[in-house]
């Protein structure tokens, strides 16, 4: 977990770097502040899962069997929802490359899966609090617990905001 956490600070520091990058990219030619407004949201991700990460390296004590279920259950959707984000892209890249029209059909679906992967991860937010209230030994633990539970949610929608923003950039929805 250490070791995880440590790589997790690198990203979060290196995603930090994208975004300071896209800003002067953004300052210099207009054209690139989509790039920047979507790298910035993106930057908040890497925030909560930073911190996700720093939280498992913290003494929690022995955690229920059910309680890490819960835990692993909303990992796995923020997993999921990265996953079909990083679909998303690769789809999105592929049309501005002039790939096949069948990337406008994965692209879409994609971040329709992102969009699922928020509500799943809502619900197993819910199914999080209720057992850890319930199984948690002491305070410290169900504090630790029920903010590793909001930061993997907060990234959730995090992931889900970009998928969107990024919709509506590929798409030219709204566009100014």
């Amino acid at each position: 977990l250490a070791r995880a956490g440590a790589r997790a600070q690198r990203w979060e520091h290196r995603a930090d770097e994208f975004v300071n990058q896209a800003r002067t990219l953004a300052r210099r030619w207009p054209r690139a502040q989509p790039l920047q407004r979507l790298l910035t949201s993106s930057d908040d991700i890497a925030d909560n899962l930073e911190e996700a990460a720093f939280l498992l390296t913290l003494p929690l004590g022995p955690v229920m069997p059910v309680s890490a279920a819960a835990i692993r259950a909303l990992a796995e959707q923020v997993v999921r929802g990265a996953e079909e984000y990083l679909k998303a892209l690769d789809c999105a890249r592929g049309m501005q490359q002039g790939r096949s029209r069948g990337d406008l059909d994965e692209f879409l679906a994609a971040v329709d899966e992102v969009v699922r992967a928020e509500h799943a991860a809502d619900d197993a937010t819910r199914r999080v609090k209720a057992v850890i209230l319930t199984e948690s030994p002491d305070f410290r633990q169900l504090s630790l617990l029920s903010d590793l539970a909001r930061r993997l949610e907060d990234a959730a929608d995090q992931l889900m905001h970009v998928a969107l923003t990024l919709r509506v950039q590929v798409l030219g929805e709204g566009a100014e």
